[in-house]
């Protein structure tokens, strides 16, 4: 005997045709999208041009333009210095070439201070340092370099060394000759060079 579809079905049993509970109806589709998503609206991220680093900016060429100013200020500055004081390094090689000299004499001493005043032509050429002579001489080379730890023994014979003899000079330099020489180099190196010549008085 056929089975009616409408007929009532044992307790417990769901008729045939009936509809499970929350199974999607036939032919229904997904669900849409609420209209009111604020997501629904948003595009895609597109991502800035990459910077090009050529033309320069105005800051980068002002700045190049700095630094080759300074540059070109800094090696003329350098130059002129080299320049100007090279007499220096002149006059400490001969100074040196003294100090490696066994003889120690008068002649030693005149040698000596004619290095010293040459040496001064070339930092004061308009100062007349040339024609000092005795104590203003000796007080000229101090006073440019400030404080000495050279003897009172060895400045004087840079004033009145040319007026001893010669054992006299010889007695006092087998003493004295390594002071008088630290003496010199210290005012080669630290005698100040002054942009207005200083005045000097020679006489006697």
């Amino acid at each position: 005997m056929p089975l009616n579809p409408n007929s009532s079905a044992p307790h417990g049993v769901p008729p045939l045709n009936s509809t499970p509970t929350g199974a999607m109806p036939a032919g229904a589709g997904p669900v849409s999208a609420a209209p009111n998503d604020p997501l629904a609206a948003l595009k895609d991220i597109h991502l800035p041009a990459p910077v090009e680093w050529w033309p320069l900016a105005p800051g980068w060429w002002l700045l190049m333009t700095l630094t080759v100013i300074g540059l070109t200020a800094a090696a003329f500055y350098l130059r002129r210095h080299i320049k100007r004081n090279a007499y220096r390094g002149q006059a400490l090689v001969q100074l040196q070439q003294l100090a490696n000299s066994s003889e120690r004499d008068s002649l030693w001493l005149q040698a000596l201070n004619e290095l010293l005043k040459r040496c001064a032509h070339s930092a004061y050429p308009q100062g007349n340092t040339s024609a000092l002579h005795g104590e203003k001489w000796r007080d000229f080379l101090q006073q440019q370099t400030g404080k000495t730890s050279a003897a009172p023994e060895a400045l004087a014979l840079l004033s009145d060394g040319g007026y001893k003899s010669d054992s006299q000079v010889a007695a006092t330099l087998a003493t004295h000759a390594n002071g008088l020489l630290e003496f010199s180099k210290q005012w080669i190196n630290q005698h100040h060079r002054a942009i207005k010549q200083p005045a000097v008085n020679t006489t006697c």
